[in-house]
């Protein structure tokens, strides 16, 4: 036995799955779009610079499927 509640483990996964999700956006990139590679060479904007405007713009046109969208949302 831990000596752990069922909510001290909770905040644990919660936590861990936090930083799972702030490095995917600290070292992913926009692959497509105005953020893209395109206009952003090598690899794109990196997530966490993208605007506002454009994760608005996501919310109400439907955010991309995968990985990318969820971590856009």
């Amino acid at each position: 036995m831990t000596g752990k509640t069922e909510n001290e483990f909770e905040w644990e996964d919660w936590r861990q799955n936090l930083a799972e999700i702030l490095q995917a956006i600290a070292v992913m990139h926009m692959p497509f779009g105005k953020y893209g590679p395109q206009h952003y060479p090598p690899n794109g904007l990196p997530l966490h610079q993208l605007p506002a405007e454009y994760l608005i713009w996501f919310r109400q046109k439907g955010f991309p499927k995968g990985k990318l969208g969820r971590l856009l949302e």
